[in-house]
Parts: C-alpha cells; sequence; structure tokens
C-alpha cells in the first residue's frame, strides 16, 4: 500500500523523466596520520602522499540495488509542519520523533578551527582531493558543500561522516570550469552548497560533464556569469540575494523550533528535501542551504504558485520508504554508508550511520513544462 500511494503522489506531481545514473569510483583509505591537529594544514603542503590508482578511477557503470529499511523507520518517525510561504514556492518544517543528539562538527567550522584539512593532491586530480583530520566530534560534510581556492573551485560529491583522525582521497566534482590555476593547494570552506539543480547530478554520481552543464543552467537561469564559469557567481544575482535572505529567516526560526529539516514545494513539483539528524546540525548547515534552494525560488514564475499543498506533501513524506535504493560504488572515507536513491524523478541519497540517518536529501525532475 506505501508503495502504491507513493506511485499515485508521482502521477499527480507529474514527474515525466528520470536522470541518467552514471556511478563513480573511490579508492582505499590509508592509515591514519601521525600528527597534532594544530600540524594538520603544514602536514598537507608539505608531505603529499601518493595514493593508489584506483584512487582515481574514472566514473563508470551503473549503481547496484540495494535494500535497506532506513527510509521506512525514518518516515514513520518524521512529521510535516505548517508551511510558510517564500515567494511562489512553500517551506515546509520537517520534524523528527526521535532527533539524534550527537554534536557535529560542520566543514566551516572544522576548517576555521583546524581540525579538518582539504588539499590538491600531489598529482592534482580534478575530480579528487585529500582530506586530513583528527577530531574529538563527529565532522559531518553534506554532499554539494563547495570548497574554495587551490587549482579550481569543487564540491563533495557524497556525505561524509568522519571520526577521530585519518587521511584519504575524497571523490568531488569541479564547478568551475574555465580555471586550473597555480598558487595555495590548500582549499578553504566556501560556506554554501550549490543549487539542488546540480546537487541532484551530483548525488546520482553523473560524470564531469554533465554537472559542468547542469552549473551552466544555473548561471543561464538567474543571468549571471563568471570569466571562469564559477558557480558562486550565481551569489552575484539581485534576485537569489533577495531569496537567500527570506529562506535565511524561514530556516532559522524552523530550526528554533526543532525542525530537523526542511521540504520545498513550487511550480508544482517537490524543490528539495533536507532532514539531519537533529535539529542543532540543521541550525549549524541552515545558511549554506539557502544558497541550494535558491535558484530554484528565484527563477519560479509569478503565479505558478500552488494552493498551500499540505496533504500532496504528507503523502509525499509518508512515501519516502518506497523509494529505491542503491549502493554507493566503491570504497569511501569516512564512518557510515551513503546510499544513493534514484526512483521516478526523485533522486537524491542518504548516510547511514549504523541504521541511523545522518541526513537525507531528495530532488525532483521537473515536469515538463513546469516553471
Amino acid at each position: 500500500m506505501r508503495k502504491l500511494r507513493f506511485v499515485l503522489i508521482l502521477s499527480v506531481l507529474g514527474v515525466l523523466a528520470v536522470f541518467g545514473v552514471i556511478a563513480a569510483q573511490e579508492g582505499d583509505v590509508e592509515p591514519a596520520v601521525d600528527s597534532e591537529p594544530h600540524q594538520i594544514q603544514q602536514l598537507m603542503i608539505n608531505e603529499p602522499y601518493a595514493y593508489p590508482a584506483s584512487a582515481y578511477e574514472e566514473p563508470g557503470g551503473e549503481l547496484e540495488p540495494v535494500e535497506t529499511d532506513a527510509l521506512v523507520v525514518l518516515s514513520d518517525g518524521l512529521r510535516l509542519g505548517s508551511p510558510e510561504r517564500v515567494g511562489e514556492a512553500w517551506v515546509f518544517p520537517l520534524f523528527l520523533k526521535d532527533p539524534g543528539g550527537a554534536d557535529y562538527y560542520t566543514l566551516a567550522g572544522a576548517v576555521e578551527e583546524g581540525v579538518l584539512g582539504i588539499n590538491e593532491l600531489e598529482s592534482a586530480e580534478v575530480n579528487t582531493v585529500e582530506l586530513v583530520w583528527e577530531t574529538k566530534r563527529p565532522l559531518f560534510i553534506l554532499a554539494g558543500q563547495m570548497i574554495q581556492g587551490a587549482k579550481q573551485d569543487r564540491v563533495f560529491s557524497r556525505d561524509v561522516l568522519l571520526e577521530d583522525r585519518g587521511r584519504g582521497p575524497l571523490p568531488v566534482y569541479c564547478v568551475e570550469s574555465g580555471r586550473w590555476s597555480g598558487g595555495p593547494t590548500v582549499f578553504t570552506a566556501g560556506k554554501m552548497v550549490v543549487g539542488n539543480e546540480v546537487r541532484g547530478a551530483v548525488n546520482l554520481q553523473a560524470d564531469q560533464g554533465y554537472v559542468w552543464a547542469k552549473v551552466s543552467e544555473v548561471q543561464d537561469s538567474v543571468g549571471q556569469y563568471s570569466d571562469t564559469s564559477a558557480y558562486r557567481v550565481v551569489l552575484e544575482s539581485e534576485e537569489v540575494d533577495a531569496v537567500i535572505e527570506k529562506l535565511g529567516d524561514v530556516f532559522g526560526d524552523f530550526a528554533e523550533e526543532g525542525a530537523c529539516g526542511v521540504l520545498l514545494f513550487g511550480g508544482g513539483y517537490v524543490l528539495g528535501l533536507d532532514l539531519f539528524d537533529n535539529a542543532g546540525l540543521f541550525g549549524e548547515l541552515s545558511d549554506e542551504l539557502t544558497v541550494a534552494y535558491s535558484t530554484q525560488v528565484a527563477v519560479l514564475e509569478e503565479g505558478t504558485g500552488h494552493p498551500e499543498p499540505g496533504k500532496l506533501m504528507k503523502e509525499f513524506v509518508d512515501g519516502l520508504g518506497g523509494l529505491a535504493t542503491f549502493a554507493y560504488p566503491g570504497e569511501s572515507v569516512g564512518a557510515g554508508e551513503f546510499v544513493v536513491v534514484n526512483d521516478r524523478g526523485v533522486s537524491g541519497g542518504f548516510l547511514d550511520d549504523g541504521g541511523r540517518v545522518v541526513h537525507l536529501m531528495l530532488t525532483q525532475t521537473p515536469p515538463e513544462g513546469a516553471e
């Protein structure tokens, strides 16, 4: 019955397309480095490590189906709150019956405090960077989070949960196709998450060319361009900036009320869903997430708004457990298992840490003619 309801709700939303899927490979994790936390940045610059060839394998093959009841358990304890309207979009808070209590480091905080270093590999691969970390708290990195500098801006290809200390390569995507420059090889935290238009491709492990195409589409949609085709130029749009401010207020209020995430609906489809283990983690990342939704909301045409779609969205949330799931290809740095979601136009992924979902992200393919 759960799967039947979900098929019906997707039919109502008019989903007509499914992304193509190309998987990405990762390499083995090397043993933890023997370093003090304050030595991490220096270590990365002065002691490059030669990773095995398997760390640089090109994307290829198809994702393998995997059975998990994580989404069933999650949806059973999930409650949809009363929405707020931002432009032509509806923003719903998501509440968990049993939120987690972990105190997570986020990417920006970990980099600023020196417990995480991110560096170009010695061989400087477009789709791989090196992480070095030493932390006493779980450190969470979000798929689609940007890192800036080095040879070009990148985004992480999957959610990552780091513990204790270690060192290893991690797959990334380039979101600045027009630059490959010298200079410092250490990245800084970009303090933003790329738009869901791009995140959808990232979560499905699409090839690099497809991700660049999605970056160009977003830049075209808001009329912002740069000499290096850097994704972050979209922030120069006045319309996008105005939406970021409004979403920031709404997301912040929801986090203070105990919400663990948000679900956005506009233009006749689900713009995206982000759900975290607890309200604290959602609150820490809420400002960065506003960027992920801003370009979608900014380009929704006036008058395309839907009457308050609470019943429709409740059915969507209730049907999460029926989504098809796939194993993330290859080995990975960090704890937990990242699982890819791709089913009838809904795509994304979630990080499963011992049966508990640390983060779930979903987005939906717009139906034909959606504005």
